[in-house]
């Protein structure tokens, strides 16, 4: 019984609906949309109660916005890209439409996305919706209602694994690509075919480069597929979002042969099967088979030996072929674009300069050379440190550089000069060999048939003017040797191609940029040759492959060969012939030598060759062509689109004033012209011309009606042409076109009251034509700067010679002008308006737009392009009729040579101007003006952006001056875009030597220095990101561009200040000014800030670390998680954030692991509450210490050995152990024999002998001996202390620091000035200077009063980093409260109150350490030392070091220092005081201190796991 899964599972549906709303980016998403892809995901059907659920849960949920469109959205079929197949051949087949929907590409200025209704849709208020029902908003809004997520849940829908930050790394297009990624989900972008991404970005190279951006950012992942278009196979990339990327298996198709394939393998073992064996199985065809090995796929191909076994009952081993799945990772494979080597092994040397290790390292890589990052890997150094490198060898004519093509990706390589000494013979050799060929295939001029008349001949793009280099070599042949199915017109049959298809700007061999290569030379050589042997070759791949074989060298790619031929083509070295297949539209190409001619034998042979198999090839079906004097149909030319244009407007200057025909819809004046009546006048040719298609009246229009006008056409042509949306749509727009260029305005109906253009019926058009008009002579770069003068060309419109030049001009100016402009794209034309008295007044020739584009008209005119200027040829469409039945015989005409005739060139009238330009004129581009120009406000900026770099970065990092070229760029190339990286670099370079510019530089620098706020921000910010982004440079470029940014704009800002402008040439006027202005403070207040150390939050830091120092060496039981939470359930979130924040900044903690790293946002990412934490690496390194070392562990094993007075060899734990006993005048040390300096055999050597240059490698120092004398009754050193009482040494720590709830009083006696004024300052408590003062009693007396009230539980010592004394019932502030006691916190405390002698003893040997290497220092020093300790921790360690005599405290007074202080001065000690300041507490170690702290640690630490061991035996 089958049920649903929202009855068998419970769905989180909350976030499969907002992940489906932000999937569809700014767009949005309709209702009915949004149902059926949640009904997708959870595989479910909505029922209306679940659609209503969902619907409050969106509209209350805060992360949708809801709008209203002026139309509704269209209808989207969820398709499966990999259920569509092409059934024949199992792959991917390109979808009818595309597969994620309609999409418009338009970019959103200021938003993240791309919307077509960003502007005309509107905003619904959440109230609104909110106070009505489900059925209320569908009935009122329909399809029209859409919802579009807020920024931050697009994002994570798009990329959940990346903070919200990274948005600011992307362009415009770069997120519109991502967003549209998304929207395809699972089925993914083709980057061919029909897909959206191309209305994004038409060019694949710019595709692949922003496709590859976003690859590099992990935010797309791309697998490689087969897909077929248009029946053929083609290898497209699948681009998809990360969260949506699938292995190979699982992109493969999920229907058809491919999908039967890959079940059945998944059922074999290994995954494999013989091929036969799945052809016998019918999965796929023994052609299927053969093709699955050339496509790509999964599959793998290979042979295999099969063992005779039982089984197979084979007698001997056989080889089949297999196929198989292949196992690659998908993730760690490399991506089709580039195939990156192992890195090369650094062999760099000290000492050694850094260009000779580069040299070598070029000598010892011989021909192969290195490129440029191979060579900074070899060198241990940077890209931008070996490119320069690389470069000043070139410019020094000490390396070579060459090219490598690999993929797509083409790689410059380095050899050194001197390595390439054979290579030069050879090239010489080949050099010579290539001049002598060049030579002997000259032509002599006199055998060079003219060739002023003719056209070269292309493939599609032709004139209608016959080539007149074409051959007959049929000759007068007999009707009966003659089918009517071959093709034997003269000018078809034979011609020479001057220029190939695509290489129409391809210069001669003379005009190399670079010297050709070995292999070109080579390969030019092999031409030669083979030319020479063969006269004529048919095809380039066959010249490629009997080039190779002659020189013994790889093909050569065939279009490499094409360019290479055509250079020699156009100096006249060699030959090509292009030969029509009679009966189809087939051609062959022949390359000849220099003096083969079209009437040659040996070119007639291969024409009759090309004949026998036009006969023999069954799959050709001969058709007939067009008789001989037959000419094309005029459907068969189209004018471009300018071409369109001027025609349109040459016709309607002569309708209007030079051919004036009275209007019928009209009474106005001559110039006004309507569609009516122009409609009327136009010719059938002129209105087909006009046509995108002519598909709908090609069958309609015979040669004879082209010059018939509409009003006299036949009615059957006149309907289908007056019908046509196509001819209507485009006079509308060439209409506008004109109104825009200036040439005629649109008049405004007498009953229109708005100015919308779409208002206007097609019939209703009435306009006027102009008879002036402007242009400006752009010829060069424009726009250009404006200090340059331009010209401005007037035109009045007299006679039509007057339009002709006019056009003319526009064409020559506009083929010569080069725009520059980031961004250009099309927009909607929308020209004034002009009411029929208002005409005559702005008949002035002014242009619309704005005037970016050639002759100063609107830039979204490409009038500058040739190709939209020249008549192009259309194939005819060519019908699908099956061929007659029965056998069709073909004689192989005769060919003979017939005498040349020269025809007359046919030119048609309407193309006239075009044929004149294209016969007369060379269209050259201008070379690009280089010249730049700087203005004072653009040096300012250069000088600006140095003085941010200096304070981003006050000493040099690699690196810096990449950000600060990549700024200047990005604020100078805003107006103007020649304005490059390294032109600002080069900018910055000369501006050194400008003195006013440094000087501002100072002044901007010393100004910021002045408002430390400002910079608190920004000073060594470049410092902190290098080290952050050590190994990759672009994340660090990319990450401190926006900083620099925001300098630049602060650093104006401040320029502007009245400070800057009015500069005060001294620091202050008077004394009393300066201190007004200034603080003087000490040097040390400048030094690094320690976080830990920061009075905020004090005892929440100390408590956080006592907490986390609880997992340092297990993890904490429920029970103390419990206790844990509840005791930092009292503190604020803020607090408790900011107390955490601080101590990872200073390193004391550090995160453990992450929790939900799945469901990571960029709040979780800085949730610093949703961590768990350890004590950090960076904490317990300052735990390493002489006494935290295994010399503690042997100097405690010499304690309890047994000494002896036998001679003993000297060590660390040795001397440390004898000399403190021969201070405590335990022992005495007594020297057996001295060290001696003695040579290899040990014999002594005087010191008069040694030689120092040599006393390292012959020489050695043997040790010498000693023995003591035992001056006590000790067996071992340890039983010295014996006497010391241990048992309760932690205990004084832990009852020192713990305080009962139930001890605290809270009344206490104020008659006692003590208590009175500890009652009155509460919290804050009072000092002992303080109290002192207040009673007027000596030291010790207080002292000893306050340690019996202390121990009454009366008061208590406080204070972190100062010793306070506060009343106990005002405790809470300086303790945690943890159950029902407060516990005074240091590092080594538990939350019951106890210490852990292993923490403990862990700063305590550091702390003695330091005692011990610097005598006299204070607590506060000893805290500062140990960066993690407080003063009253330090201090507590001192009080237990000195109660078990290890170290001696003491109180020291300083006399206040002043410039009359007696140098001579000491300072006063006394008597301990352990309510005094840290800063005057002073430590000294005793005669024995190590060996009596050696002793204490390791009797503390074994009575300890002594304990321990008894408490666990107990429990058990």
């Amino acid at each position: 019984m089958e049920k649903s899964v929202v009855k068998c599972f419970a769905v989180n549906y909350k976030p499969i609906i907002i992940d489906e709303i932000a999937l569809e980016g700014l767009e949005g998403i309709g209702v009915d949309l949004l149902w059926r892809r949640v009904q997708k995901r959870i595989s479910s059907e909505l029922t209306e109660k679940m659609k209503v659920r969902y619907w409050n849960f969106i509209v209350n949920s805060g992360k949708v916005s809801f709008y209203q469109l002026p139309e509704p959205l269209p209808y989207l079929e969820l398709l499966d890209r990999f259920e569509i197949i092409n059934e024949a051949t199992g792959h991917l087949r390109e979808p009818d439409v595309p597969i994620d929907g309609p999409y418009e590409y338009k970019p959103i200025e200021g938003e993240y996305g791309s919307c077509r209704y960003y502007e005309t849709r509107t905003l619904i208020p959440i109230e609104n919706l909110k106070t009505k029902t489900y059925e209320a908003v569908m009935l009122e809004y329909g399809d029209t209602l859409i919802i579009v997520a807020n920024k931050e849940e697009r994002w994570y829908a798009l990329a959940p694994h990346q903070p919200i930050s990274n948005i600011a790394q992307l362009s415009s297009i770069h997120y519109c690509m991502l967003e549209l990624i998304g929207r395809s989900r699972d089925n993914g972008q083709s980057t061919i075919g029909r897909t959206n991404l191309n209305k994004i970005i038409k060019d694949p190279k710019t595709l692949f480069y922003n496709r590859k951006y976003l690859g590099n950012q992990d935010l797309i992942k791309t697998n490689i597929v087969t897909e077929s278009i248009a029946g053929k196979g083609f290898k497209a990339l699948l681009v998809r979002l990360k969260r949506f990327s699938q292995p190979s298996i699982l992109t493969m198709p999920k229907v058809g042969i491919l999908h039967n394939v890959v079940q059945y393998l998944l059922q074999q073992p290994d995954f494999s099967e013989k091929t036969e064996v799945i052809v016998k199985k019918g999965l796929i065809s023994q052609k299927q088979n053969k093709r699955l090995q050339k496509t790509v796929n999964i599959f793998k191909f290979e042979e295999r030996t099969i063992e005779p076994d039982e089984t197979n009952k084979l007698k001997t081993s056989i080889k089949r072929k297999f196929i198989y799945l292949s196992s690659r990772n998908d993730e760690s494979s490399e991506s089709e674009e580039e195939s990156q080597g192992p890195p090369m092994k650094c062999q760099y040397k000290i000492g050694v300069s850094l260009l000779r290790q580069a040299y070598e390292r070029f000598l010892d890589a011989g021909l192969e050379g290195l490129t440029q990052v191979q060579l900074g890997q070899q060198l241990g150094v940077e890209f931008y440190t070996s490119r320069g490198i690389c470069r000043m060898f070139k410019s020094k004519n000490i390396v070579r550089e060459y090219l490598e093509d690999k993929g797509k990706q083409r790689t410059a390589r380095f050899i050194a000069r001197a390595a390439t000494g054979e290579m030069d013979v050879r090239y010489s050799e080949e050099k010579q060999k290539f001049l002598e060929y060049l030579k002997e295939s000259q032509v002599p001029k006199e055998d060079v048939e003219p060739s002023e008349d003719e056209v070269p001949a292309k493939k599609i793009k032709l004139e209608d003017k016959p080539s007149t280099s074409s051959t007959d070599v049929t000759g007068q042949n007999s009707d009966e040797d003659i089918m009517a199915d071959v093709d034997m017109t003269p000018e078809k049959v034979i011609t020479e191609v001057k220029v190939l298809d695509g290489f129409e700007n391809t210069k001669t061999l003379g005009s190399f940029t670079k010297n050709p290569t070995l292999r070109q030379l080579t390969f030019a050589n092999g031409v030669f040759k083979v030319l020479k042997k063969k006269q004529c070759v048919s095809g380039y791949i066959t010249l490629s492959n009997l080039t190779s074989k002659e020189i013994n060298e790889p093909p050569m790619d065939t279009k490499a060969l094409k360019s290479f031929v055509q250079k020699l083509v156009t100096d006249g070295h060699i030959k090509i012939y292009k030969i029509k297949w009679p009966g189809i539209q087939k051609y062959s190409v022949l390359i000849c030598a220099a003096h083969v001619k079209a009437t040659d034998p040996i070119i007639k042979a291969k024409y009759k060759e090309i004949c026998m198999r036009a006969v023999t090839n069954k799959k050709v079906s001969l058709k007939k062509e067009i008789a001989e004097n037959a000419s094309p149909s005029i459907t068969q030319f189209a004018h471009p689109r300018y071409m369109k244009i001027q025609k349109l407007h040459e016709f309607l200057t002569k309708l209007a004033y030079f051919e004036h025909v009275k209007p019928e819809s009209h009474s106005l004046p001559a110039g006004f012209v309507s569609i009516v009546d122009f409609i009327q006048e136009v010719t059938i040719g002129f209105a087909i011309q006009n046509m995108a298609s002519a598909i709908e009246t090609n069958p309609l229009v015979n040669q004879n009606q082209l010059d018939i006008k509409m009003k006299d056409a036949p009615p059957h042509i006149y309907k289908a042409l007056m019908r046509s949306c196509t001819l209507q749509n485009a006079i509308r727009l060439n209409l506008k076109v004109l109104a825009m260029l200036g040439l005629i305005q649109l008049v405004r109906p007498s009953n229109q009251t708005t100015n919308n253009m779409g208002a206007i019926t097609y019939t209703s058009f009435l306009f006027y034509v102009n008879r002036n008009a402007k242009i400006i002579d752009t010829t060069g770069i424009w726009p250009r700067v404006t200090d340059e003068k331009i010209k401005e060309k007037s035109y009045y419109f007299e006679t039509f010679e007057d339009v002709s030049k006019y056009w003319l001009d526009v064409f020559q100016i506009s083929v010569n002008t080069i725009i520059e402009l980031e961004k250009r794209s099309r927009k909607q034309l929308q020209p004034p308006q002009r009411y029929e008295d208002e005409v005559f007044a702005h008949d002035n020739g002014a242009r619309y737009g704005d005037g970016n584009g050639p002759c100063g008209f609107d830039s979204c005119f490409y009038m500058e392009m040739p190709r939209l200027w020249q008549t192009y040829y259309v194939r005819p469409i060519q019908s699908h009729s099956s061929p007659k039945k029965g056998k069709i015989q073909i004689k192989i005409p005769k060919l003979k040579t017939k005498n040349k005739t020269k025809r007359e060139t046919k030119i048609k009238t309407t193309s006239k101007i075009v044929a004149e330009r294209l016969a007369n004129e060379k269209l050259t581009r201008k070379r690009s003006d280089t010249t730049i120009k700087w203005s004072k406000s653009e040096d300012l900026i250069i000088t600006i952006c140095k003085a941010a770099i200096t304070i981003l970065s006050p000493s040099s990092q690699p690196g810096t001056l990449i950000v600060r070229n990549i700024v200047a760029k990005d604020i100078l190339s805003i107006k103007d875009p020649k304005k490059t990286k390294s032109v600002c670099h080069s900018r910055a370079s000369t501006l050194e030597s400008n003195l006013t510019l440094i000087h501002e530089k100072h002044c901007i620098i010393n100004e910021l220095k002045r408002r430390r706020n400002l910079l608190q921000k920004y000073e060594g910010l470049l410092k902190k990101l290098r080290l952050r982004y050590s190994t990759n440079m672009t994340k660090f470029i990319n990450k401190a561009r926006l900083p620099m940014m925001e300098l630049v704009w602060v650093i104006l800002q401040v320029m502007q200040s009245k400070s800057y402008i009015q500069k005060v040439p001294c620091v202050a006027s008077n004394l009393a000014d300066f201190y007004e202005h200034f603080t003087i403070i000490t040097s040390t207040a400048n030094k690094l800030c320690n976080m830990f150390k920061v009075p905020e939050h004090v005892t929440l830091k100390e408590a956080v670390v006592l907490t986390i120092m609880q997992t340092i060496d297990s993890e904490i039981s429920t029970e103390l998680g419990k206790k844990i939470y509840k005791t930092f359930e009292e503190y604020p979130e803020a607090a408790v954030r900011s107390a955490v924040e601080q101590l990872r900044k200073c390193g004391a903690i550090a995160a453990k692991e992450k929790i939900f790293n799945n469901q990571m946002r960029k709040l979780d990412l800085e949730d610093i509450c949703q961590s768990s934490y350890k004590i950090s690496a960076f904490y317990q390194r300052k735990w390493v210490s002489r006494l935290n070392s295994e010399f503690i562990d042997n100097l405690s094993t010499l304690l309890d050995v047994e000494q002896t007075e036998s001679d003993v060899k000297g060590s660390a734990e040795l001397n440390c152990l004898y000399c403190e006993m021969n201070a405590y005048d335990i022992i005495d040390i007594v020297s057996t024999s001295a060290p001696l300096i003695t040579d290899a055999s040990g014999a002594p050597i005087m010191p008069e002998e040694i030689n120092v240059l040599v006393i390292d490698s012959k020489y050695r120092l043997k040790t010498g001996t000693l023995r003591w004398k035992n001056k006590s009754n000790l067996a071992k050193i340890s039983e010295l202390f014996n006497h010391m009482d241990l048992n309760h040494s932690l205990k004084y720590l832990s009852s020192y620091t713990t305080v009962d709830s139930k001890e605290i009083k809270q009344n206490v006696d104020k008659s006692d000035p003590i208590l009175k004024r500890l009652d009155e300052v509460g919290e804050k408590g009072a000092s002992f200077a303080e109290l002192q003062k207040l009673s007027g009693m000596g030291e010790k007396e207080l002292i000893e009063k306050l340690q019996q009230m202390e121990s009454k539980k009366m008061l208590k010592r406080v204070g972190f980093y100062e010793n306070l004394l506060v009343l106990t019932k005002y405790l809470a502030p300086w303790t945690i409260k943890v159950g029902e006691k407060h516990i005074i916190i240091t590092p080594w405390l538990t939350l019951t109150g106890k210490a852990r002698p292993d923490i403990f003893f862990k700063w305590c040997s550091v702390v003695m350490n330091l005692i011990f290497e610097r005598p006299g220092c204070s607590v506060s020093y000893l805290a500062d030392k140990c960066e993690y300790l407080t003063y009253r921790s330090a201090q507590d360690v001192c009080m237990f070091l000195e109660k078990y005599e290890c170290i001696k405290l003491a109180m020291v007074n300083l006399q206040p220092v002043d410039l009359f202080s007696d140098e001579t001065y000491d300072p006063e000690m006394e008597e301990f005081n352990p309510y005094g300041a840290p800063e005057k507490m002073i430590a000294h170690p005793i005669k024995n201190c190590l060996t009596k702290y050696c002793y204490i640690k390791k009797k503390v630490l074994d009575l300890e796991s002594n304990d321990a061991l008894l408490d666990k035996l107990f429990k058990c």
